[in-house]
């Protein structure tokens, strides 16, 4: 993933995370990084799986994607929350007020 960082001298910015589509990777997203700081945001790029830089799908998944099974839905979702906590729980972003 790739991150903005923490906004210098803010306590109250907020945290925006993008993933994007199928068609693009995370890379369309990258140009509103410089652009983060001067409107009191964090901005978080998370690139998918099976995209470049990002881990690659087993075996076992490629086949649950392939058949439409609602378990590789389940996975991606179970993912996605894990990488949020993990993220707000090592990244000291600033607590809801």
């Amino acid at each position: 993933f790739a991150d903005s960082g923490a906004v210098p001298g803010s306590n109250d910015y907020t945290t925006l995370v993008l993933y994007h589509g199928s068609a693009f990777n995370s890379h369309s997203f990258h140009k509103l990084l410089p652009l983060a700081t001067s409107r009191n945001l964090r901005i978080v790029i998370v690139n998918r799986r099976e995209y470049h830089g990002s881990t690659r799908y087993t075996d076992e998944e490629i086949s649950d994607l392939q058949a439409g099974r609602k378990t590789f839905l389940e996975r991606t979702g179970l993912h996605t929350a894990e990488f949020l906590i993990y993220f707000a729980q090592t990244h000291d972003i600033p607590k809801i007020s």
